[in-house]
């Protein structure tokens, strides 16, 4: 699967992160849906991905950043 974004806010950075989440099933993952991310690193630090749909979250992701960031931006994507 793979999702493709737009985000509406400002945020600064560069890095890779490594981590895990709760989604549902693939086949309910599929389609439009709204996100958020929130990020904060110096060198190492963490990220956090929200996707939601509706009311209903649909998936989380949290990892640990490795690289320089600071952001809490958000939009809209669709999980292909």
């Amino acid at each position: 699967m793979s999702f493709e974004g737009w985000s509406y806010e400002i945020g600064l950075g560069v890095g890779s992160s490594l981590g895990g989440g709760v989604f549902v099933l693939p086949g309910s993952l599929k389609g439009d849906c709204s996100f958020a991310v929130g990020s904060a690193a110096d060198v190492g630090g963490v990220i956090t991905i929200d996707w939601w749909r509706g009311n209903g979250l649909i998936g989380t992701f949290t990892g640990a950043a490795i690289g320089d960031s600071i952001s809490i931006t958000g939009g809209t994507g669709t999980w292909k």
